[in-house]
This record gives structure tokens, C-alpha cells and sequence, in this order.
């Protein structure tokens, strides 16, 4: 038996939707999304309270002011509470992580020490989270987010492309996402096109990138399939980073990643593609092998399948929450 669940998060991306549907499969689920409220911390103390009853257990996608609040009214309530982590929550980079201001790291000691259970997407986030929070070592798991391999799987043709996605509507997450760094490595190799996916006009604006690179906007979650399908090599030149799903997505579709180091990337990407330094010259001849390297798209895609599936996602984070079954 599965414990009824309030989810609360701020903003819904799609590994956070699926989260919420997979478990509406299994038990009853309330949602409470900070970001459409107008007075978010007031509206979600009063869901907890006038809904108590409804819901047994709260389930936190990130853990910002929300978790806060969420960790606040839950300890009134005699409520568990559990985290999820996905890398800006235990970040201090200036304009991305949640921990570059002192007032939030003062609410994230709070808040972590009010959790129940803290789950991080990555190995090497669990170990950043214990080097900042060592009193709360003892409460925090780890739990991949997963891949819907039948979703995103191989197509028919793979073109010469560099792919390049995220979600980034201002230049301190492009920053974080390399994406300055893809322009410079598009420039070291003029021959080959490269594609950005998700900028913000903005953003696009500022990049100025050279004649080989093409931006685009946002779309839909559906629509990266094809665009996964037809690009050789997944780039993804990070300065910081949780588990990227993008990247396992592309690598899903048989995508050859070529990657920066750091986080939780090289747990995603193994021996199925190429790992690099920062230094651009460098991912450049990195790209450069990956464009000849096509096997390793089936092994990067082997690679999801038996480590970050939502199969396994979802079998797993049952079972942790089976623990606060009454």
C-alpha cells in the first residue's frame, strides 16, 4: 500500500510531470504548483491544512522556498516530508543556485533538517549535498530520474549535426549550460552544423553565434524526438549540473554524447561517449571523434535503458515510499 501523496513544486518540467503521473497510477495524488499562485507560501500553508486529511505524505520537486514552507506546515501537521534534489538546490553559483544567496541557505538548513528522506538524481549530487548539509548524511538517497525509452528511441537517419538542449530563458543559465562555450566550439569547426534548442529570444540574441550554429526556441516536449533522432552528437558543455535529462534523452535516441565532466555527467555517460575538459579545443576534438564514432550511439542508448529508465525510476521510488505506508 502507497501512501497518499500532496506533490508540490514550483515550475513543471517534464521529468516532474511524469513523477506525478506514474504515481497517480499506484495512489491518490494532490498537486499544489507554487508558480501559479499569487501569494504562493500562503496559498500552499492553507492547502496543507484545509486538505490535510486527504494526503499522507508531501512530496517536494526541488528543494526551494516551497520545500521551506512545505517542511514548515508539514512538522505542525506530524507529516513527512521528502525532497527531491535536482542541482540548483544545493548550487552557489551566482544567478542559477539557490544557495548563492545567505537567506536561502539558512532556509535550506531548515528545511533538509525537517525532511523525512532527501533523494538526490545523481551520485555525485548526494555527495555535494552531504559536503554542504553533513548533519542530514543519514537521511538522503539516490534516485535517478528516468527515461521513457519507447518514447525516445533511434530513428531512421542520422544527419552530421551537434544538438545542443535545455531550457534556458536568461544568459546566467546559458552560462551554466555551456551554451557560450558551443559557440566558440562551432567556431573551431566551421564545417559542422550545430543546433541549440530552448533559448530564449533573449538569449539568442546575446549568443551571436557564427553561420554553422542555429538557434531555436522552446518546443514542446514531444517535438525534441525528432530532433534527437536526426542529430549524430549530443553536446553538453555544463559548468554545472545535476543529472541532465536532455542528455539522457539524446542518448536514448541513439545521440553520441560528448560532455563536460562535472556533476552528475559522467555517471550518465560512461563508456558510451566522450568526456571532456573544459577548454574548447578540446570538445572540439571531441566532437570530432564522436562524428566517427557511430556505435556508440547504440551503446549510449544500451546505456539508458538498463540504468535510467522510468521503469526503474518508478519501481524504485515506490518502494521508498512504501516506508511511510501507515
Amino acid at each position: 500500500m502507497l501512501p497518499r501523496v500532496l506533490l508540490v513544486y514550483r515550475v513543471s518540467p517534464p521529468f516532474v510531470l511524469q513523477d506525478r503521473d506514474l504515481l497517480a497510477k499506484h495512489t491518490d495524488v494532490l498537486e499544489f504548483r507554487w508558480g501559479d499562485q499569487r501569494h504562493p507560501a500562503r496559498a500552499l500553508a492553507r492547502t496543507m491544512l484545509r486538505r490535510r486529511r486527504d494526503y499522507d505524505i508531501i512530496l517536494v520537486w526541488f528543494g526551494d522556498v516551497h520545500a521551506s514552507v512545505s517542511a514548515r506546515v508539514a512538522r505542525w501537521l506530524r507529516k513527512p516530508v521528502v525532497i527531491i534534489l535536482g542541482g540548483y538546490d544545493v548550487s552557489d553559483v551566482q544567478g542559477y543556485g539557490f544557495l548563492s544567496r545567505p537567506e536561502n541557505l539558512r532556509r535550506a538548513k531548515t528545511h533538509f533538517k525537517r525532511a523525512s528522506l532527501v533523494l538526490t538524481v545523481s551520485n555525485a549530487l548526494r555527495s555535494e549535498f552531504v559536503r554542504r548539509f553533513p548533519r542530514e548524511a543519514w537521511k538522503v538517497s539516490v534516485l535517478p530520474t528516468g527515461i521513457d525509452t519507447f518514447v525516445f528511441q533511434p530513428g531512421t537517419h542520422k544527419e552530421a549535426r551537434v544538438l545542443s538542449v535545455a531550457p534556458v530563458d536568461e544568459w546566467a543559465r546559458a552560462l551554466v549550460k555551456g551554451w557560450d562555450r558551443v559557440v566558440e566550439v562551432a567556431r573551431l569547426l566551421p564545417d559542422i552544423p550545430f543546433l541549440l534548442v530552448g533559448a530564449s529570444k533573449e538569449v539568442s540574441e546575446r549568443l551571436d553565434g557564427p553561420a554553422n550554429l542555429s538557434v531555436r526556441g522552446p518546443v514542446k516536449h514531444p517535438e525534441l524526438v525528432p530532433i534527437y533522432q536526426e542529430s549524430a552528437v549530443f553536446l553538453h558543455p555544463s559548468r554545472s549540473e545535476g543529472l541532465p535529462n536532455s542528455l539522457l534523452e539524446a542518448m536514448s535516441c541513439g545521440c553520441v554524447p560528448v560532455a563536460t565532466s562535472v556533476g552528475g555527467i559522467p555517471e550518465a555517460v560512461g563508456d558510451a561517449g566522450f568526456l571532456t575538459s573544459e577548454d574548447p579545443k578540446a570538445i572540439a576534438a571531441a566532437i570530432e571523434h564522436a562524428l566517427k564514432s557511430e556505435p556508440l550511439g547504440t551503446m549510449a542508448r544500451e546505456r539508458v535503458s538498463a540504468s535510467f529508465s522510468i521503469t526503474r525510476r518508478e519501481e524504485r521510488l515506490l518502494a521508498l515510499l512504501r516506508h511511510f505506508a501507515k
